[in-house]
């Protein structure tokens, strides 16, 4: 009979760490991927939006000051890359509306979205003479400006507050 006991007690004490060691890899794994995601979400800031349309607005001055017969033969091509640019500054402030339910920011996202729209629709004609892409791409200068500007008062208001 003690033999029994003294089994029981040894299987019970094996069963006991087994499902402790389990429970502390478990909540390890779980603090891991608490931390990672946090560290790999994007922050969705008016700072960030501003970075993103900065960056777009940069690359449609670099295509404004390159020569022209690389924008008349690829730019369909590089119209549609700054669509996506524009796409990405406008997911981000999307992000920023459904959080926080800003309606200025919803302004700024609304129009960064028909820009991108717009960007679209002149790359997907294909073909486009020396005029129409010079046209596109100085409009989208100038509409990143005002939302830049929009944003840069945002972020000075933010950090007076």
């Amino acid at each position: 009979m003690r033999g029994l006991l003294l089994n029981l007690s040894d299987t019970g004490a094996k069963l006991i760490l087994s499902y402790g060691i389990c429970t502390a890899i478990i909540v390890m794994a779980l603090l891991a991927m608490g931390f990672l995601r946090r560290h790999t979400k994007k922050q969705m800031r008016p700072q960030t939006v501003k970075k993103a349309c900065e960056k777009a607005k940069a690359y449609a001055t670099e295509l404004c000051n390159q020569s022209k017969g690389a924008q008349i033969l690829l730019g369909a091509t590089k119209l549609h890359h700054l669509s996506v640019l524009v796409s990405e500054a406008t997911w981000l402030a999307f992000q920023i509306v459904e959080g926080k339910k800003d309606i200025l920011f919803e302004g700024i996202a609304n129009g960064l979205d028909t820009l991108a729209t717009e960007l679209v629709t002149a790359a997907q004609q294909g073909y486009l003479t020396e005029e129409e892409y010079e046209v596109s791409i100085k409009s989208a200068i100038g509409i990143l400006d005002e939302k830049i500007e929009k944003l840069s008062k945002m972020v000075e208001k933010g950090r007076s507050k």
